[in-house]
């Protein structure tokens, strides 16, 4: 319960052929805020202002493919205008000895703003807690090795939203 919610749901999406047609939730369509491009994808679809209680979030996709996804709902979200400009980032790596990948992305913000990320990597093992990151959730797709995972941090004039895996991945 709150005032002036909005709830967001963040799919990570094991083909970049693949996207989600269509997010509901108790039947009630949702809006793509944004979704990046590369060998894998991430979108984030929002609705302002959900029914209070508990109903299905139904993901549909214009594929077959692996897909981790979760939902956050958050209170105090202007609800004329509940998201910025989504920025994405894609890539992918070696770590060398005992540096990481990091995959990162930087957004223009506010103070008072919160920044919501979706993550997709194709090791179980990433840590998509970036420093300054609160983690929302994470899952593996029982399918593949990768994981999703969405984080949240506090709005600035500039925010860093990371996460970093010790194998070769793409992100």
């Amino acid at each position: 319960a709150g005032s002036n919610r909005a709830l967001f749901v963040q799919i990570s999406i094991d083909a970049s052929g693949v996207n989600a047609t269509s997010v509901t939730y108790g039947g009630v369509n949702l809006t793509r805020v944004g979704r990046t491009t590369g060998s894998h994808a991430v979108e984030i679809w929002s609705l302002v202002n959900p029914a209070q209680g508990s109903a299905n979030i139904e993901v549909n996709l214009s594929g077959t493919t692996a897909v981790a996804a979760g939902a956050s709902t958050f209170n105090g979200v202007n609800q004329a205008t509940p998201t910025g400009t989504f920025v994405g980032n894609s890539g992918s790596g070696i770590p060398i000895f005992l540096f990481p990948v990091t995959g990162s992305v930087t957004v223009s913000s506010a103070v008072g703003d919160l920044v919501i990320d979706a993550q997709y990597w194709s090791d179980s093992n990433a840590d998509t807690t970036g420093s300054g990151q609160t983690a929302q959730w994470t899952h593996s797709s029982f399918l593949s090795s990768a994981l999703g995972g969405s984080t949240t941090e506090a709005g600035a004039a500039s925010v860093t939203m990371s996460g970093s895996v010790s194998a070769f991945i793409a992100f």
